[in-house]
Formats: structure tokens, C-alpha cells, sequence
């Protein structure tokens, strides 16, 4: 399992794997639910006894990412309690995983399967698809360039080069966030290209040489190489405009690094806040993301990938 999930790695344009079965072992830090419909005894199957073999499993997986749904697939019927341990992995990497559209989902309840007769676990269903953007969507601007100390002063040389305060009434909010969106795509340009060396700016042009090797999106791919040395290292354009990924191994190595980061750093801010806050209901939200975070990380970042 470990050589497949290296051979897919290092050619993902070409190989993709999908890991799906009974598990027989709850994931970390989970627990069982509690079937709130009761079922009449008679229909009730025995299950036979399973081994599962988990810490095995665990350092096969860990060479895996976790494509999660939260709903019980199996019923326990002496207990009436409800698990996830049919489960799904893939052996592709973070950066092809966050490109695709990714529904996974159970096909009725166990509980029904399980009055039924036919088994006490449910399907899984799994649909993979292309991530598109919408013409009409308008991407929010992130906090990251709302902080850039350069930000205010574009907004503020955009609004003196029209003349803002000048305009028409009806017409200054909509120019207002034109000049926004003009601005945050300022600092995004001379944060990807011109200082690029930043852990926070190098996660930017990471991301956009996923989507465009991903989305084949040749327009951004050439834009990249022209103004990237990183970027022009690892995209290759084929004869008839195919994007391809000169260096998959190094790329999945970096783009992981760079998210784990980013996801360790939000982690140790929620920690923070969670220690800081004087109210016990925003303790318990602080705690449920903090727990939702990590669970995150272990998902797409697990310790065998990279």
C-alpha cells in the first residue's frame, strides 16, 4: 500500500488510488452515537465477531488522506450504537485534493439496513468532479491582505486618482469597492511576485500553481512562469497547451509543508484565545474549533506524507 501510494505521488496526473472499506476501528479521538430510533428485536441481525488491527492499519494510512463524512455507517444492535468505521482514503496529494469537488456521503442509515435485514452497515458514496469557479463569483479579500501595511495606502491613491469624494453620490460605493478589489489584487501581485520568500506569500503562489495545473488554466500558468522562478521550476506546458507538474515529489513536499505550517499557526492562535477567554460558552466554542482544526490537519496532513 505504502509503494502504491508513493507511485501515485509521484505521477498524480496519470495515477489515483481510492482506499474504501470496514475499517472495524473508530478514528482517532472519536466517539459512537446513539441510534435515537429503537428497532424491533426480531430484525435484528447477529454480527459476527471482527478483528481490525488498528495500529497496522494506522502506519499504512498514515501515507493516506481521509475523505471524511460525519454520519455512522455501521449499527452495534446489542448496544444500539451507531459508528463510522467504513471509511475512505486516497492517495492523492494535498494540492490535487483541495482542486476537486469532493461529496462523500451515506446512502440511507444503518438502522435501516439494519430492520431490514440485509446488513448492519450502510454504503458509501464518494463523487469526484472537477472545481470550477463561477464567472459571477466574487472572491472575498482575505485577512492576510486586509493586514498588509500597503493595502491602505493603494486604497488611498486609488480614490485620490478619481477623485472619490467627488463622484456622484450614488455611484462612490460601488467605485469605493472597485478601488478594494483593485488594491487587494495589488498587494497580491507584488506579494507573489516581487517578495516571494515570505512562508505566507510562497503559500500564495503554491496555490495558484495548483489551480493551474489542476483547473489547466493556461492563461495563470504562463502568467506564473513569467514572473515566478518557483513557479517556472515546476509548471511544464505541453505541445497542445496540457499543464503539467515538471517535479510532482518536490512540489507535494513544499505545497504539505507550507499548509502545515499555516495550519499549526492557527492552531496555536485558538489555543491561545482558548486559555485567554473569561466565558465558558466561548471556551467550549474556542475548544470544539481548536479540536476541529486538528482533526483537519491529521486529515490532509498526515505524519507519513511528506
Amino acid at each position: 500500500m505504502a509503494k502504491l501510494a508513493a507511485e501515485d505521488r509521484a505521477n498524480p496526473t496519470a495515477n489515483f488510488s481510492l482506499l474504501t472499506g470496514d475499517f472495524n476501528f473508530l478514528a482517532e479521538g472519536e466517539r459512537r452515537f446513539t441510534v435515537g430510533r429503537p428497532i424491533a428485536a426480531a430484525n435484528l441481525s447477529r454480527p459476527m465477531p471482527a478483528t481490525a488491527q488498528p495500529t497496522h492499519w494506522k502506519t499504512i494510512l498514515d501515507n493516506w488522506t481521509e475523505l471524511a463524512q460525519p454520519f455512522p455507517t455501521h449499527l452495534t444492535s446489542n448496544s444500539f450504537a451507531g459508528s463510522r468505521l467504513d471509511r475512505g482514503f486516497t492517495s492523492a496529494p494535498a494540492n490535487q485534493i483541495l482542486n476537486l469537488d469532493i461529496s462523500v456521503s451515506t446512502v440511507g442509515t444503518p438502522e435501516d439496513y439494519e430492520a431490514s435485514g440485509l446488513s448492519d452497515h450502510c454504503p458509501t458514496l464518494y463523487c469526484f468532479g472537477i472545481r470550477m469557479r463561477k464567472p459571477s463569483t466574487t472572491i472575498p479579500i482575505s485577512r492576510n491582505i486586509c493586514k498588509d501595511p500597503s493595502f491602505p495606502i493603494y486604497i488611498a491613491s486609488w480614490a485620490d486618482s478619481i477623485q472619490l469624494v467627488r463622484q456622484p453620490a450614488q455611484e462612490i460605493l460601488r467605485l469605493y469597492n472597485k478601488i478594494l478589489l483593485a488594491s487587494a489584487r495589488q498587494v497580491r501581485d507584488v506579494n507573489l511576485y516581487t517578495n516571494p520568500d515570505g512562508s505566507d506569500n510562497m503559500r500564495l503562489v503554491t496555490d495558484s500553481i495548483s489551480r493551474a495545473i489542476w483547473r489547466q488554466d493556461l492563461s495563470l500558468a504562463k502568467y506564473l512562469m513569467t514572473r515566478n522562478v518557483f513557479a517556472a521550476s515546476i509548471i511544464g506546458i505541453g505541445p497542445h497547451g496540457s499543464i503539467f507538474n515538471r517535479d510532482p515529489a518536490r512540489f507535494d513536499c513544499i505545497f504539505t509543508e507550507l499548509r502545515a505550517e499555516r495550519s499549526a499557526a492557527n492552531i496555536a492562535a485558538l489555543q491561545k484565545e482558548e486559555a485567554a477567554a473569561a466565558s465558558p460558552n466561548l471556551r467550549g466554542k474556542l475548544k470544539g474549533r481548536n479540536q476541529a482544526a486538528r482533526r483537519m490537519a491529521s486529515m490532509y496532513f498526515p505524519r507519513g506524507k511528506s
